[in-house]
């Protein structure tokens, strides 16, 4: 939502903008200032969650070119995008960079275009999280717009608008947008966003020439997903008229759209027409073959009817009336068939068998081979002679040579997803971005309280200073810190040209999705279950031997790590499953369970254990809890604290079990049986993001070789070692 200030009676107030950039509504706010209504714009657009454009460095700027919606969240054209969305980035790595779409508010109020609209900026890189794809942008510092772009972008002003090539966009029904090649991002601090505007294929190949870059031409003729008219005729194929004349470049972008989708559905009408014209002649074809083919069985059957007489002259049909329906079968063809029934130990009715005979006796000594080959089939149909079916004598969709070779699996476009389980447990910490030019953060701790002592009653003076003598002992205040150092975890994926090109998933797309949600888990489970314990047998994740020099769980130490190594006093042997295990487990935090607070803490448990608790009686029945779990089928809460399932817990067991001591048995998996219970309290940890996942696609022209590299920088530290407390060896 824009917003804009008005000065009125002395003061400056805030309104919302609307379409005409006059106030629309109340103001929001009143203030003495101009800078103070600056500042409260500056809050709204915080607030509103939507910033698709951040200052990141000098001149650089990162831009949310593509922000991902949903079915319950259209952008205002009823469209959205998904991390499924082919955005072409293997052939546009680099979208151009122009200003608000080569147009500029001119004096009567109205957009009116630049004449050569100007390139403002260079995409660097671009990355992908839950929002989006945001691109890295380094804006031109010699261009004339560059002073309002750039304090616009630190003020939260600025705005971005994707633009894509209109004749290889693609929609689904339901709005999402499965197509849509990004050739241009347009920054907008004077003009409404477009959200998405697209563009005529002329008007973007001549943006490029004039920014100096080269256009992929092979993109021209290229179309995923083509549309299917009601006739069956591809309406993606042919020559589609799409060229605009100069004069109509200089048109808005919603009436370049307009003129070219006018044309693509006049394009559409006269390939309807055509097919129906098509079709009508087919029919025509088809009645004067049918009626020709209806006159040739006519005389056929005539023809026929003269060698279907006995000796004595009675016509067949009047003294065998009931063989009448295999007249038209031919008799080898009968023949064959009876001898095929009979080799089968099939029943062969007294009508076929009669049926045959009548030819057998209607015919003469063969006077060919054909005709011979004819009679000895009829014998043999009658039982003079036995037909012994060959192996394998009957094509079949799977005989090498003889049917197989045309039949083909068909494959699916659409991506069949692994079940991915949710990600809860980091959502809970406490987070924080490290500042720019720090390598670790160092966090100041309370420490040991001042001491309180009894105190009498002042009743003597100090004759040296003539003050009270003082009753009060003194005593300090304990200091500390405590540091939290980053780790950095990644991932890289190469792909060659001849996979993208051939590949019925889109590559560019799915590849940087999926790496999203792999590394969303990996995140959770280094959080819980990491130690950065090298040494052999001393590992939490790998008892039976060494880990790995790369193996992530050695970014940080983690969750579990507290209790089972730094503080063993907060940890405890299980066994059967109760509800007091869960009691016991939050009892360890601190003196008599004095820091386990229902408010700020909550039990990570693993699935093993979910399916369990859900068979304890005492939360299977109402003698306990009025809403019986068996009832509401969920288990969230037990005893007021939080429960939280997480699917990474112990992740280095296939069975996402411990051993009997809590640890990961990597060598000997049969040892890891038993669950796990972990009372964490969420107000003692903290988490440092210093790089938030980044995606960087790299093309490599050399190789043919396209690479995608993940990679994020973060760090987890505790207050005390009272800030987590752990069961094992839960039988499960």
């Amino acid at each position: 939502m824009p917003y804009m200030v008005q000065e009125k009676e002395n003061e400056f107030c805030v309104y919302k903008k609307g379409d005409d950039d006059k106030p629309a509504g109340d103001p929001l706010g009143c203030h003495p200032s101009k800078e103070k209504a600056d500042e409260q714009i500056a809050a709204l657009y915080a607030n509103e969650d939507t910033k698709s454009i951040k200052a990141v460095g000098e001149n650089e700027i990162e831009i949310l070119g593509v922000p991902y919606g949903a079915i319950t969240n259209k952008d205002s054209d009823g469209e959205f995008f998904t991390p499924e969305t082919r955005l072409w980035q293997d052939k546009f790595p680099t979208p151009l960079i122009v200003y608000q779409h080569g147009y500029q508010k001119g004096t009567d109020g109205k957009p009116h275009p630049i004449k050569n609209p100007p390139i403002v900026g260079e995409v660097q890189s671009s990355r992908v999280d839950d929002k989006g794809v945001w691109y890295r942008v380094v804006l031109d510092k010699t261009s004339e717009y560059f002073a309002q772009l750039w304090e616009s972008a630190k003020s939260g002003l600025l705005r971005a608008s994707s633009q894509a090539i209109t004749s290889l966009v693609r929609k689904n029904p339901n709005g999402e947008i499965t197509n849509w090649p990004v050739v241009e991002i347009s920054l907008l601090d004077r003009l409404m966003p477009a959200n998405k505007d697209a563009v005529a294929l002329p008007v973007m190949k001549s943006r490029y020439e004039q920014a100096g870059k080269e256009w992929p031409v092979e993109i021209e003729n290229e179309n995923e997903n083509p549309t299917v008219d009601e006739a069956g005729e591809d309406k993606s194929k042919g020559d589609v008229d799409i060229t605009l004349e100069k004069e109509k470049i200089k048109m808005e972008p919603k009436e370049v759209e307009k003129t070219v989708q006018d044309a693509l559905k006049a394009y559409d009408e006269q390939k309807a027409e055509e097919a129906k014209k098509k079709a009508e002649s087919e029919a025509a074809m088809k009645a004067a073959s049918d009626k020709a083919v209806e006159a040739a069985k006519a005389e056929w059957e005539k023809e026929a009817a003269k060698s279907r007489r006995l000796p004595f002259g009675a016509p067949e049909v009047m003294k065998f009336n009931k063989i009448a329906k295999y007249d038209h079968i031919p008799p080898e063809n009968l023949a064959l068939g009876i001898a095929v029934l009979k080799s089968q130990g099939k029943h062969v009715s007294n009508e076929a068998l009669q049926s045959i005979a009548v030819r057998f006796m209607d015919a003469d000594k063969p006077k060919s081979m054909n005709e011979a080959q004819t009679q000895n089939d009829i014998k043999m149909a009658m039982g003079e002679a036995g037909i012994a079916m060959k192996s394998d004598e009957i094509m079949q969709q799977d005989l090498g040579s003889y049917g197989d070779d045309w039949v083909a699996a068909g494959y699916s476009p659409r991506l069949w997803e692994s079940i991915r389980a949710e990600t809860p447990v980091l959502a809970n910490i406490p987070q924080e971005e490290i500042p720019q030019g720090y390598e670790s953060m160092k966090y100041l701790v309370e420490s040991t309280d001042p001491t309180f002592y009894k105190v009498a009653e002042a009743t003597d003076e100090d004759a040296t200073m003539l003050t009270p003598v003082a009753k009060v002992t003194s005593s300090k205040v304990g200091t500390t810190s405590q540091s939290l150092s980053l780790a950095k975890m990644g991932a890289r994926v190469s792909y060659s040209g001849e996979l993208n090109e051939d590949s019925l998933i889109p590559i560019a797309s799915q590849i940087p999705a999926q790496i999203v949600k792999a590394g969303r888990e990996q995140l959770e489970h280094v959080i819980v279950d990491g130690d950065t314990t090298a040494t052999q047998y001393l590992n939490i994740n790998d008892v039976g031997g060494t880990p790995t020099s790369t193996d992530a769980f050695l970014l940080i130490d983690g969750l579990r790590h507290l209790p089972l190594v730094g503080l063993t006093t907060q940890k405890r042997a299980g066994g059967s499953l109760t509800d007091e295990d869960f009691l016991e487990t939050a009892k360890m935090l601190g003196v008599a369970g004095i820091n386990a607070d229902i408010n700020k803490c909550a039990f990570i448990i693993d699935k093993n254990v979910y399916w369990k608790a859900l068979a304890l009686a005492q939360l299977k029945t109402k003698d306990v809890s009025s809403a019986a779990t068996i009832e509401g089928g969920v288990f969230n809460r037990i005893y007021g604290f939080p429960v939280i399932v997480s699917n990474q817990m112990c992740a280095q067991s296939a069975s996402r079990l411990s051993n009997a001591d809590g640890w990961v048995d990597q060598n000997t998996v049969g040892n890891n049986l038993y669950g796990s219970i972990l009372c964490v309290r969420w107000d003692q940890w903290k988490f440092g993001w210093k790089r938030r996942m980044t995606l960087e696609t790299t093309r490599i022209p050399r190789a043919d070789v396209t690479e995608i590299v993940a990679l994020m920088r973060f760090g987890l530290v505790y207050r005390d070692t009272q800030a987590a407390s752990l069961s094992y060896g839960i039988s499960v």
